[in-house]
């Protein structure tokens, strides 16, 4: 599987948490309650593509559409006709790389819609061109390529290097019944109620005093709302990373852990490209970035002529005086051309008596 080479063979650090990287959470899907549909794959998933636009800076408001990808799942695996719960894990996977996640506002998850069951979805040929726009470039297994105590070291590897990953594993009856949300590795014999998809976001080494590694806690989030763990507002929960090489969940066939490329492409037509802010495609510059002025006389004026800041001043203070006089003769002729007016008007009257009035009009300069 793809690691940066740092994270594959350098020192990695003994504690990394998404949800809490310098102050800030990049992750997704707090709190989301699948209720009774078996759309734990969506929430994993969708939340893992998320957390990734989130680290990118390109998250959509209000997330990304759990019921689409869903659906979209269970068509390619034929699922559908008839309506049967759950997905694969693999094509929820082809489904994001092949046609993207629509944005949830256009298509809000709700089981009371008629039209949970259907695909395509109403308004299809809309969520599949806003979809275009959250594509996952590539995805594949976390795959230890060696012993299978390598998973615990990879597992962390990855979600330090990769972001926050989709596990799909047994979910086990005593898991289900330890409603504080920190969990044990299961009991050789548990019973399993069946598969369970849901998120990996954080680790952390625990070590002695003397520094010697005794465990790996693994941090998840889960899809039931505030119903397991009980009370939570975001379904976090924790379990010991010996969890992978336990043998309930061997007998019960495995585990998954998936990861998308961290590169999330955001497909806009040619001539086009993706606006963060506006969440959409724009139409690209058609020609280069305007100059300023100053970048102009900069380009152009030759270092030797630039005028320093005491040239500058002095220059403002010339021209102020230039136009104090400019305005002051001004004003000047305007005085005489009124007092040549009235000089006019007291001769006319003079001249045509008291019987007419004559009335010249001179227009006035402007000041």
């Amino acid at each position: 599987m793809f690691l940066p080479p740092n994270v594959r063979e350098g020192p990695i650090p003994d504690e990394w948490d998404w949800r809490d990287v310098d102050g800030v959470d990049y992750t997704c899907n707090q709190g989301f309650d699948q209720k009774y549909k078996g759309s734990c794959t969506s929430a994993g998933s969708t939340g893992m593509a998320g957390a990734l636009e989130l680290i990118a800076e390109t998250f959509p408001k209000g997330g990304l559409c759990k019921l689409f990808i869903y659906n979209n799942a269970r068509n390619r695996g034929g699922l559908l006709n008839p309506p049967q719960e759950g997905a694969y894990m693999i094509h929820v996977m082809q489904a994001m790389k092949e046609d993207g996640i629509c944005r949830e506002a256009l298509h809000p998850y709700d089981v009371n819609d008629p039209e949970f069951d259907s695909w395509p979805l109403p308004n299809h040929d809309l969520l599949m061109i806003d979809a275009a726009n959250f594509k996952i470039t590539d995805f594949g297994i976390v795959d230890p390529e060696g012993e299978e105590e390598d998973w615990i070291d990879l597992a962390c590897r990855a979600i330090y290097g990769l972001g926050p990953l989709d596990m799909g594993s047994p979910w086990t009856r005593d898991w289900s019944y330890n409603l504080s949300g920190h969990l044990d590795v299961p009991a050789d014999n548990a019973e399993v109620d069946g598969g369970h998809s849901y998120q990996l976001l954080a680790y952390r080494k625990n070590r002695d005093s003397s520094g010697k590694l005794i465990s790996v806690t693994l941090f998840g989030r889960n899809s039931w709302d505030a119903e397991w763990p009980l009370g939570t507002t975001t379904g976090d929960f924790d379990f010991p990373a010996e969890t992978f090489l336990c043998p309930a969940w061997k007998n019960a066939g495995g585990y998954e852990l998936y990861r998308a490329v961290t590169d999330l492409t955001h497909v806009c037509p040619e001539g086009e490209h993706w606006d963060p802010s506006l969440q959409m495609c724009m139409p690209d510059p058609s020609g280069p970035e305007p100059t300023t002025c100053e970048e102009e006389y900069n380009k152009e004026m030759p270092k030797c002529f630039k005028l320093s800041d005491v040239f500058a001043l002095l220059f403002c203070a010339v021209e102020k005086i230039i136009t104090y006089w400019i305005c002051a003769f001004g004003e000047l002729a305007f005085k005489k051309a009124i007092r040549k007016k009235k000089t006019m008007q007291r001769t006319l009257r003079a001249k045509s008596g008291s019987k007419y009035r004559v009335t010249v009009t001179i227009t006035e300069p402007k000041k």
